[in-house]
């Protein structure tokens, strides 16, 4: 195998989302594997241009993952730049060469007329498709249309013939390019379009391997005839299951909700090894109470035939995971990455004592098996650095009902007759009895009342 040079392209806005971050992931361990490079390119030369801000929150969110890359807009490197949008001048340059070489033409159809187009294939039940229509202007029509002012875009000529590659997970797969119409691989702004600028990309940063996800597929045949048209090696394709969620719609055709982004993933204190975990086994142990560090991924990383077309994100096993990861992490760890939620929820001051930080060490060790992320620790944590917890109207509502007002009478009544109970450290399980025998109430009702008046809370820690 010759050197593998992989890349990930993010979004242009910037959104880092779990199905963008399963790519990411399967590239850096396919690079780290194979002792190859991982490049990060934004492919931003349409509309959305990436903002530096966009692109620090994207880089934020895929070191929060380990996920680390050898060249990159922020890194450089031989074959930069890395992002579409600075790299014009190559684009120009290599449909140049196709001018030259007579494998594109100008197109000078409006939108309004491409529309029409369209509109009339549709009522007569055909398939849309652009009709080539411009492929064999004259010289005469040409400057017609430049007089009219009209800007081409440039269509790559299709001509037929059956385009065969190897899919990595797919198997061989056969494209008659007798379904495909000339496509554009410049526009009237000067700007090329994706597939073009991928190609030229992925063919000058030498690029040996593009793993993606399967919604790409389509768009193959278009690449492999630029590759061969430019006189590029053509890299091993691997498309990946398209990640659906839970309304079973891909991501990548969705408004994108906070329960798939990175940054809110991050935010709400859940560990990047769950995150790791959850994507990377997919339909294997993903429930385990076993996890794997990603180190550990890497050495029995594979890329694997398979027949799926889409796998279902569920943030309910992901809490699962992660409620294994906080559970199994170092403690002090798990401490440190909750003090920002505490601090917030003024539960602690900015200036810690050590006895401070030795309290809270403690605390965090009783109620982290409780907790499915970090910033559900503030649920529990209220009533360990706070004097008087608040009744949610649910719990007051419960404790009004007539056998708990007997259970809390009968708790009254003990503390204010045996008030030596706290100084004897009499413990729990019979001080409960003595409330069973006053009340005649199940030990369990017993236990949940006291929670409820002493936590605020329906579940939580052993009392």
């Amino acid at each position: 195998m010759s050197k593998v040079r992989v890349r990930f392209t993010p979004s242009p806005v910037g959104y880092l989302h779990v199905s963008n971050a399963r790519i990411a992931l399967i590239n850096y361990l396919f690079a780290r594997k194979h002792k190859g490079e991982l490049l990060l390119r934004i492919e931003d030369c349409g509309k959305d241009r990436m903002t530096d801000e966009a692109f620090e929150q994207v880089t934020k969110d895929l070191r929060w993952l380990k996920i680390e890359w050898e060249e990159g807009p922020n890194k450089g490197g031989p074959y930069g730049p890395y992002r579409q949008s600075l790299r014009g001048k190559i684009y120009t340059e290599r449909l140049n060469y196709l001018i030259e070489k007579k494998l594109v033409y100008p197109c000078y159809a409006t939108q309004k007329e491409l529309e029409q187009l369209y509109a009339d294939q549709r009522q007569r039940g055909e398939k849309v498709h652009y009709d080539n229509r411009a492929r064999n202007l004259s010289e005469a029509e040409k400057l017609e249309y430049e007089n009219q002012g009209r800007k081409p875009v440039w269509r790559f000529k299709v001509e037929p013939q059956k385009i065969v590659f190897h899919d990595m997970l797919l198997g061989m797969m056969t494209f008659d390019t007798f379904e495909m119409n000339d496509f554009v691989v410049m526009n009237a702004d000067h700007t090329p379009s994706p597939i073009f600028a991928i190609t030229v990309d992925d063919a000058q940063m030498k690029i040996s391997h593009v793993l993606w996800e399967q919604n790409h597929l389509q768009h193959i045949p278009a690449h492999i005839l630029l590759f061969n048209a430019l006189g590029y090696h053509i890299p091993q394709y691997g498309h990946f299951e398209m990640m659906y969620g839970v309304d079973s719609q891909p991501l990548y055709k969705q408004d994108l909700c906070d329960i798939y982004s990175c940054s809110h993933l991050r935010r709400n204190g859940f560990l990047p090894e769950s995150i790791h975990n959850y994507l990377l086994l997919f339909g294997k142990d993903t429930l385990s109470s076993t996890t794997h560090k990603l180190d550990d991924f890497i050495e029995g990383f594979t890329v694997s035939p398979s027949t799926k077309t889409y796998v279902t994100f569920d943030p309910e096993a992901l809490k699962k995971i992660n409620r294994c990861c906080i559970q199994s992490a170092d403690l002090i760890r798990i401490a440190d990455l909750t003090l920002p939620y505490l601090k917030e929820n003024k539960m602690i001051s900015s200036n810690l004592a050590q006895g401070d930080y030795e309290y809270i060490i403690k605390v965090i060790d009783l109620i982290r098996n409780q907790v499915d992320s970090l910033a559900e620790i503030n649920d529990y944590a209220g009533i360990f650095f706070f004097d008087y917890v608040a009744l949610p109207n649910a719990l007051t509502q419960k404790l009004s009902e007539s056998l708990n007002q007997n259970i809390l009478r009968a708790i009254d009544k003990v503390l204010d007759e045996e008030k030596d109970l706290v100084e004897v450290n009499v413990p729990f399980d019979e001080f409960c009895s003595r409330i069973v025998e006053l009340t005649q109430a199940d030990q369990g009702m017993i236990q949940s009342v006291l929670r409820w008046v002493l936590t605020g809370l329906e579940h939580g820690p052993e009392l």
